[in-house]
Protein backbone atom coordinates (compact mmCIF):
# COMPACT_ATOMS: atom_id res chain seq x y z
CA UNK A 1 0.00 0.00 0.00
CA UNK A 2 1.10 3.62 -0.58
CA UNK A 3 2.00 5.39 1.81
CA UNK A 4 -0.22 9.13 2.01
CA UNK A 5 0.43 12.14 0.57
CA UNK A 6 2.81 14.34 3.11
CA UNK A 7 0.89 17.00 4.34
CA UNK A 8 2.23 20.76 3.77
CA UNK A 9 3.83 22.05 7.40
CA UNK A 10 2.43 24.71 9.38
CA UNK A 11 4.61 27.34 7.99
CA UNK A 12 3.76 26.64 4.34
CA UNK A 13 0.28 26.16 5.47
CA UNK A 14 -0.32 29.73 7.53
CA UNK A 15 1.77 31.67 4.34
CA UNK A 16 -0.95 30.33 1.99
CA UNK A 17 -3.99 31.58 4.04
CA UNK A 18 -2.21 34.53 4.84
CA UNK A 19 -1.86 35.30 0.92
CA UNK A 20 -5.39 34.09 0.49
CA UNK A 21 -7.49 36.23 2.91
CA UNK A 22 -4.79 39.22 1.75
CA UNK A 23 -6.57 38.54 -2.11
CA UNK A 24 -10.01 38.52 -0.74
CA UNK A 25 -10.25 41.15 1.42
CA UNK A 26 -8.09 43.63 -0.85
CA UNK A 27 -10.56 42.60 -3.74
CA UNK A 28 -13.46 43.65 -1.12
CA UNK A 29 -12.32 46.69 0.02
CA UNK A 30 -11.89 47.96 -3.63
CA UNK A 31 -15.80 46.85 -3.84
CA UNK A 32 -16.18 48.86 -0.52
CA UNK A 33 -14.83 51.70 -1.87
CA UNK A 34 -16.58 51.79 -5.49
CA UNK A 35 -19.67 51.22 -3.94
CA UNK A 36 -19.25 53.91 -1.58
CA UNK A 37 -18.49 56.59 -4.19
CA UNK A 38 -21.99 55.55 -6.00
CA UNK A 39 -23.63 56.44 -2.88
CA UNK A 40 -21.73 59.99 -2.42
CA UNK A 41 -22.40 61.04 -5.44
CA UNK A 42 -25.85 59.60 -6.19
CA UNK A 43 -27.05 62.84 -6.00
CA UNK A 44 -24.71 64.31 -8.61
CA UNK A 45 -25.68 61.62 -10.71
CA UNK A 46 -29.58 62.50 -10.75
CA UNK A 47 -29.14 65.77 -10.86
CA UNK A 48 -26.60 65.61 -14.22
CA UNK A 49 -26.87 62.72 -15.51
CA UNK A 50 -30.51 61.15 -14.93
CA UNK A 51 -32.43 64.74 -15.33
CA UNK A 52 -30.67 65.71 -19.02
CA UNK A 53 -31.12 64.37 -22.31
CA UNK A 54 -29.22 61.27 -22.99
CA UNK A 55 -26.42 61.06 -25.88
CA UNK A 56 -24.21 58.28 -26.88
CA UNK A 57 -21.34 59.48 -24.15
CA UNK A 58 -24.11 59.32 -20.85
CA UNK A 59 -24.85 56.09 -22.09
CA UNK A 60 -21.28 54.77 -22.15
CA UNK A 61 -21.20 56.41 -18.33
CA UNK A 62 -23.76 54.27 -17.43
CA UNK A 63 -21.98 51.15 -18.43
CA UNK A 64 -18.78 52.46 -16.34
CA UNK A 65 -20.80 53.33 -13.63
CA UNK A 66 -22.90 50.32 -13.24
CA UNK A 67 -21.60 47.35 -15.14
CA UNK A 68 -18.23 46.99 -12.78
CA UNK A 69 -20.36 47.28 -9.91
CA UNK A 70 -22.29 44.27 -11.01
CA UNK A 71 -19.53 42.08 -12.00
CA UNK A 72 -17.85 43.26 -8.68
CA UNK A 73 -20.45 41.54 -6.70
CA UNK A 74 -20.37 38.06 -8.46
CA UNK A 75 -16.54 37.58 -7.53
CA UNK A 76 -16.91 38.67 -4.19
CA UNK A 77 -19.99 36.00 -3.76
CA UNK A 78 -17.67 34.01 -5.58
CA UNK A 79 -14.50 34.33 -3.28
CA UNK A 80 -16.83 33.29 0.00
CA UNK A 81 -19.52 31.48 -0.84
CA UNK A 82 -19.46 27.94 -0.07
CA UNK A 83 -21.81 26.76 -2.92
CA UNK A 84 -18.95 27.70 -5.30
CA UNK A 85 -17.63 24.00 -5.73
CA UNK A 86 -14.56 23.51 -7.76
CA UNK A 87 -16.24 22.63 -10.74
CA UNK A 88 -17.99 25.98 -10.74
CA UNK A 89 -14.69 27.33 -10.00
CA UNK A 90 -13.18 26.24 -13.22
CA UNK A 91 -16.24 27.36 -15.39
CA UNK A 92 -15.64 30.66 -13.37
CA UNK A 93 -12.02 30.76 -14.30
CA UNK A 94 -12.13 33.40 -16.95
CA UNK A 95 -14.54 36.34 -15.28
CA UNK A 96 -11.82 37.44 -13.25
CA UNK A 97 -9.86 38.57 -16.03
CA UNK A 98 -13.16 39.46 -18.21
CA UNK A 99 -14.48 42.18 -15.43
CA UNK A 100 -10.61 43.47 -15.21
CA UNK A 101 -10.82 43.80 -19.16
CA UNK A 102 -14.38 45.44 -19.39
CA UNK A 103 -13.53 48.13 -16.99
CA UNK A 104 -10.30 48.74 -18.88
CA UNK A 105 -12.02 48.97 -21.89
CA UNK A 106 -14.70 51.51 -20.71
CA UNK A 107 -12.32 53.85 -18.92
CA UNK A 108 -9.95 53.90 -22.78
CA UNK A 109 -13.10 54.61 -24.35
CA UNK A 110 -13.84 57.64 -22.26
CA UNK A 111 -10.50 58.77 -22.54
CA UNK A 112 -10.00 58.18 -26.07
CA UNK A 113 -13.13 60.49 -26.60
CA UNK A 114 -11.40 63.00 -24.26
CA UNK A 115 -8.00 63.02 -26.61
CA UNK A 116 -11.01 62.60 -29.85
CA UNK A 117 -12.05 66.20 -28.63
CA UNK A 118 -8.54 66.97 -27.76
CA UNK A 119 -7.42 67.19 -31.31
CA UNK A 120 -10.43 69.29 -32.64
CA UNK A 121 -12.66 66.15 -33.36
CA UNK A 122 -9.80 64.98 -36.02
CA UNK A 123 -11.31 61.30 -36.94
CA UNK A 124 -7.77 59.76 -37.39
CA UNK A 125 -7.12 59.99 -33.62
CA UNK A 126 -10.69 58.18 -33.10
CA UNK A 127 -9.88 55.30 -35.61
CA UNK A 128 -6.71 54.78 -34.42
CA UNK A 129 -7.78 54.47 -30.87
CA UNK A 130 -10.14 52.40 -31.86
CA UNK A 131 -7.71 49.95 -34.05
CA UNK A 132 -5.57 50.01 -31.00
CA UNK A 133 -8.89 49.07 -28.65
CA UNK A 134 -9.95 46.12 -31.07
CA UNK A 135 -5.76 44.81 -30.58
CA UNK A 136 -5.68 44.72 -26.60
CA UNK A 137 -8.76 43.23 -26.60
CA UNK A 138 -7.63 40.34 -28.94
CA UNK A 139 -4.36 40.07 -27.00
CA UNK A 140 -6.02 39.87 -23.47
CA UNK A 141 -8.68 37.56 -24.22
CA UNK A 142 -5.90 35.49 -25.20
CA UNK A 143 -4.15 35.17 -21.78
CA UNK A 144 -7.88 35.20 -20.16
CA UNK A 145 -8.37 31.69 -22.01
CA UNK A 146 -5.05 30.22 -20.97
CA UNK A 147 -5.85 31.07 -17.37
CA UNK A 148 -4.81 28.41 -14.92
CA UNK A 149 -6.95 27.41 -11.93
CA UNK A 150 -4.44 27.91 -8.23
CA UNK A 151 -5.18 25.24 -5.74
CA UNK A 152 -6.63 26.43 -2.64
CA UNK A 153 -5.14 25.87 0.85
CA UNK A 154 -7.69 22.36 2.48
CA UNK A 155 -10.60 23.91 4.02
CA UNK A 156 -11.25 27.07 2.03
CA UNK A 157 -14.66 27.80 1.14
CA UNK A 158 -15.33 29.49 -2.80
CA UNK A 159 -13.22 30.24 -5.71
CA UNK A 160 -10.66 31.67 -3.53
CA UNK A 161 -7.46 31.06 -5.33
CA UNK A 162 -8.34 32.54 -8.57
CA UNK A 163 -6.15 32.14 -11.48
CA UNK A 164 -3.24 32.81 -12.88
CA UNK A 165 -1.12 33.30 -16.23
CA UNK A 166 1.63 33.16 -14.73
CA UNK A 167 4.11 36.28 -13.91
CA UNK A 168 4.91 37.03 -17.89
CA UNK A 169 1.27 36.19 -18.46
CA UNK A 170 0.11 38.44 -15.77
CA UNK A 171 2.49 41.10 -17.10
CA UNK A 172 1.69 41.12 -20.63
CA UNK A 173 -2.06 40.90 -19.82
CA UNK A 174 -1.44 44.59 -18.39
CA UNK A 175 0.55 45.63 -20.80
CA UNK A 176 -1.72 47.16 -23.38
CA UNK A 177 -3.21 49.09 -20.71
CA UNK A 178 -0.23 50.45 -19.55
CA UNK A 179 1.37 51.33 -23.34
CA UNK A 180 -2.82 53.03 -23.57
CA UNK A 181 -1.68 55.66 -20.80
CA UNK A 182 1.64 56.29 -22.01
CA UNK A 183 0.30 56.95 -25.78
CA UNK A 184 -2.15 59.53 -24.29
CA UNK A 185 0.12 61.14 -21.34
CA UNK A 186 2.60 61.47 -24.54
CA UNK A 187 -0.54 62.88 -26.51
CA UNK A 188 -1.53 65.55 -23.83
CA UNK A 189 2.23 66.66 -23.61
CA UNK A 190 2.41 67.14 -27.33
CA UNK A 191 -0.82 68.83 -27.37
CA UNK A 192 -0.13 71.10 -24.70
CA UNK A 193 3.35 72.09 -25.99
CA UNK A 194 2.16 72.94 -29.47
CA UNK A 195 -0.81 74.87 -27.68
CA UNK A 196 1.63 76.79 -25.32
CA UNK A 197 3.91 77.48 -27.93
CA UNK A 198 1.65 80.36 -29.60
CA UNK A 199 -0.04 81.17 -26.56
CA UNK A 200 2.57 84.27 -24.45
CA UNK A 201 0.79 83.01 -20.92
CA UNK A 202 -0.82 79.71 -19.41
CA UNK A 203 -4.63 80.17 -20.69
CA UNK A 204 -7.30 78.11 -19.54
CA UNK A 205 -5.87 75.18 -21.87
CA UNK A 206 -2.82 75.01 -20.65
CA UNK A 207 -3.49 74.19 -17.27
CA UNK A 208 -6.57 71.64 -18.36
CA UNK A 209 -3.88 69.91 -20.28
CA UNK A 210 -1.25 69.99 -17.49
CA UNK A 211 -4.00 68.64 -15.27
CA UNK A 212 -4.97 66.11 -17.71
CA UNK A 213 -0.96 64.91 -17.49
CA UNK A 214 -1.10 64.63 -14.06
CA UNK A 215 -3.99 62.48 -14.22
CA UNK A 216 -2.80 60.39 -16.63
CA UNK A 217 0.77 60.00 -15.09
CA UNK A 218 -0.84 58.73 -11.83
CA UNK A 219 -3.29 56.22 -13.97
CA UNK A 220 0.02 54.99 -15.65
CA UNK A 221 2.21 54.75 -11.78
CA UNK A 222 -0.57 52.21 -10.68
CA UNK A 223 -0.20 50.58 -13.82
CA UNK A 224 3.58 49.99 -12.74
CA UNK A 225 2.71 49.29 -9.33
CA UNK A 226 0.39 46.52 -10.63
CA UNK A 227 3.00 45.14 -12.86
CA UNK A 228 5.89 45.30 -10.28
CA UNK A 229 3.69 43.34 -7.81
CA UNK A 230 3.27 40.41 -10.38
CA UNK A 231 6.79 40.13 -11.10
CA UNK A 232 8.66 39.86 -8.16
CA UNK A 233 5.46 38.88 -6.14
CA UNK A 234 4.85 34.96 -5.00
CA UNK A 235 2.72 33.33 -7.48
CA UNK A 236 -0.53 33.04 -5.23
CA UNK A 237 -0.16 37.47 -4.72
CA UNK A 238 0.43 38.38 -8.42
CA UNK A 239 -2.80 39.22 -8.49
CA UNK A 240 -3.29 40.97 -5.54
CA UNK A 241 -2.99 44.55 -6.79
CA UNK A 242 -5.07 43.75 -10.00
CA UNK A 243 -8.33 44.93 -8.25
CA UNK A 244 -6.68 48.33 -7.42
CA UNK A 245 -5.99 48.47 -11.11
CA UNK A 246 -9.08 47.67 -11.94
CA UNK A 247 -11.42 49.90 -9.66
CA UNK A 248 -9.91 53.05 -8.97
CA UNK A 249 -9.74 53.85 -12.67
CA UNK A 250 -13.33 53.28 -12.89
CA UNK A 251 -13.94 55.44 -9.69
CA UNK A 252 -12.17 58.23 -10.92
CA UNK A 253 -13.35 58.81 -14.26
CA UNK A 254 -17.27 58.49 -12.92
CA UNK A 255 -15.77 61.62 -11.34
CA UNK A 256 -14.45 63.26 -14.01
CA UNK A 257 -17.42 63.06 -15.65
CA UNK A 258 -20.20 64.48 -13.14
CA UNK A 259 -17.60 67.23 -12.31
CA UNK A 260 -17.65 67.96 -15.87
CA UNK A 261 -21.55 68.21 -15.64
CA UNK A 262 -21.22 70.52 -12.71
CA UNK A 263 -18.94 72.39 -13.87
CA UNK A 264 -21.19 73.25 -17.14
CA UNK A 265 -24.22 74.56 -15.26
CA UNK A 266 -21.52 76.74 -12.88
CA UNK A 267 -20.54 77.95 -16.49
CA UNK A 268 -23.87 78.50 -17.59
CA UNK A 269 -24.45 80.63 -14.70
CA UNK A 270 -21.57 82.70 -14.24
CA UNK A 271 -22.15 83.74 -18.42
CA UNK A 272 -25.33 84.71 -16.55
CA UNK A 273 -24.18 86.80 -13.84
CA UNK A 274 -23.12 90.52 -14.37
CA UNK A 275 -19.25 91.21 -15.35
CA UNK A 276 -18.13 92.10 -12.14
CA UNK A 277 -20.01 88.76 -10.52
CA UNK A 278 -18.78 86.59 -12.90
CA UNK A 279 -15.39 87.63 -12.70
CA UNK A 280 -15.46 86.63 -8.69
CA UNK A 281 -17.01 83.14 -9.85
CA UNK A 282 -14.73 82.37 -12.38
CA UNK A 283 -11.94 83.04 -10.01
CA UNK A 284 -13.52 80.44 -7.67
CA UNK A 285 -14.33 77.21 -9.31
CA UNK A 286 -11.93 75.01 -7.58
CA UNK A 287 -14.18 75.28 -4.44
CA UNK A 288 -17.62 74.87 -5.95
CA UNK A 289 -20.86 74.95 -3.96
CA UNK A 290 -22.59 72.49 -5.47
CA UNK A 291 -20.43 69.69 -5.88
CA UNK A 292 -18.28 70.47 -2.58
CA UNK A 293 -22.26 70.11 -0.77
CA UNK A 294 -22.53 66.93 -2.56
CA UNK A 295 -19.58 65.23 -0.69
CA UNK A 296 -17.37 64.59 -3.70
CA UNK A 297 -14.28 66.20 -1.83
CA UNK A 298 -14.48 63.01 0.59
CA UNK A 299 -11.82 60.99 -1.08
CA UNK A 300 -9.30 63.92 -0.28
CA UNK A 301 -6.88 65.56 -2.43
CA UNK A 302 -6.45 63.29 -5.42
CA UNK A 303 -9.59 63.04 -6.27
CA UNK A 304 -9.90 67.04 -5.71
CA UNK A 305 -7.35 67.36 -8.07
CA UNK A 306 -8.38 64.77 -10.90
CA UNK A 307 -12.04 65.19 -10.01
CA UNK A 308 -12.66 68.59 -9.67
CA UNK A 309 -9.85 70.63 -11.07
CA UNK A 310 -9.51 68.80 -14.49
CA UNK A 311 -13.19 68.41 -15.18
CA UNK A 312 -14.20 72.08 -14.17
CA UNK A 313 -11.12 73.46 -16.18
CA UNK A 314 -12.16 71.09 -18.93
CA UNK A 315 -15.61 72.01 -19.96
CA UNK A 316 -14.53 74.27 -22.00
CA UNK A 317 -14.05 72.36 -25.09
CA UNK A 318 -15.01 68.84 -24.01
CA UNK A 319 -18.70 69.49 -22.34
CA UNK A 320 -20.34 69.67 -26.30
CA UNK A 321 -18.82 66.45 -27.29
CA UNK A 322 -19.83 64.37 -23.63
CA UNK A 323 -23.52 65.62 -24.44
CA UNK A 324 -24.33 65.44 -27.74
CA UNK A 325 -21.08 63.14 -29.00
CA UNK A 326 -21.90 64.42 -32.47
CA UNK A 327 -19.58 64.18 -35.48
CA UNK A 328 -18.75 67.48 -36.66
CA UNK A 329 -17.72 66.56 -40.95
CA UNK A 330 -15.93 70.08 -40.41
CA UNK A 331 -13.92 68.77 -37.40
CA UNK A 332 -13.06 65.74 -38.57
CA UNK A 333 -10.43 66.50 -41.13
CA UNK A 334 -6.59 65.95 -40.46
CA UNK A 335 -5.52 69.55 -41.24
Amino acid sequence: MSAPPALPDIATLTTAFEHLYAIKYYFVACGVVLFLDIGLTFDLEVEYIWSRKWGLFTILWVCLRYIPPLMEIVVIDALFDPSWTPQVCARFLAFPGSYSLVCVGLVQCVFALRMYALYGGRRSVLLAFLLFFIGEVAFMAVFINHTTLLPDPPGVVGCAGGGSFGSRGAVAFWGPAFIFDVVVFAMTIYKSYKTLQGSKSLGLLGVVLRDGSIYFVIVAIISVVNMMTMIFAPLDLLSVNASLATTLPVILTNRLVLNLRASDVDHETADSLPPSQSVGSSMTFQRNSTVESSNTWAFGSVIDVLGGTIAKKAHAFEFELESSMSFNPRGSSDS
